[in-house]
């Protein structure tokens, strides 16, 4: 007899099917990494963002007190005279979530002088950053429940 029989078949079959469902998995936490990835960026570009822009909008406009606000949109930054300031030259990225609150006035551990919160759609965590007047930092990574976590 020549060729395979179909028991054989079936079992090259079922090992391909095993392997494709593995990879697909592979893929998709590989997405999800690569997600994160981009917030962490995300809030290093905010960060020096808001550096540039706190000394250009202390020198021009003084102490400004923002409240938490969510961005979702390149243009919420692009029509907000002060968002636009103090988020100078920030771009923000596709997929993105950006939740943010500036207080200039504040010098002190009592107060919290900036929160930055950075969440992309396909990341399964969301980081946040919380600076505090007197200089003190506090950066976490959030899990989140999002399809595919």
């Amino acid at each position: 007899m020549r060729g395979f029989s179909l028991v054989e078949l079936l079992i090259v079959i079922t090992l391909l099917a095993i392997l494709g469902l593995l990879s697909v998995n592979s893929f998709s936490r590989a997405k999800h990494i690569a997600a994160f990835s981009a917030s962490q960026a995300t809030l290093r570009q905010v960060e020096t963002a808001l550096e540039l822009g706190i000394v250009h909008t202390l020198e021009t406009v003084g102490d400004i007190d923002f409240p938490l606000t969510q961005i979702t949109s390149q243009d919420q930054i692009t029509n907000s005279n002060i968002l636009s300031n103090i988020l100078w030259g920030f771009t923000l990225p596709q997929n993105t979530t950006l939740t943010f609150a500036v207080n200039t006035s504040c010098f002190s551990s009592n107060c919290t002088q900036a929160v930055i919160g950075v969440d992309h759609t396909s990341a399964c965590k969301t980081i946040q950053k919380t600076q505090f007047g007197d200089g003190a930092e506090v950066v976490i990574s959030l899990p989140k429940n999002a399809p595919g976590c």
